[in-house]
């Protein structure tokens, strides 16, 4: 659901970021905030399937207005 979000925000920002959107547009859309506690237990209760998109969404997802 994550990836399809920041595909999504991605294309609608068109190489901007959330900021940008916002200011040249005056619509806001909601910030997302995902909170993971215990990360270490959820890696390992999930075989570290979700690593790759975390990793990305912590890296790309600020801009996108995706905060982790």
């Amino acid at each position: 659901m994550m990836e399809s979000i920041l595909q999504e925000r991605k294309t609608l920002l068109r190489g901007g970021n959330y900021s940008q959107y916002v200011q040249k547009n005056g619509v806001t859309m909601p910030a997302i905030v995902i909170f993971v506690d215990n990360y270490a237990a959820f890696k390992e209760k999930t075989d570290e399937k979700y690593e790759d998109i975390m990793i990305t969404l912590s890296k790309e997802g600020v801009s996108q207005g995706i905060s982790l």
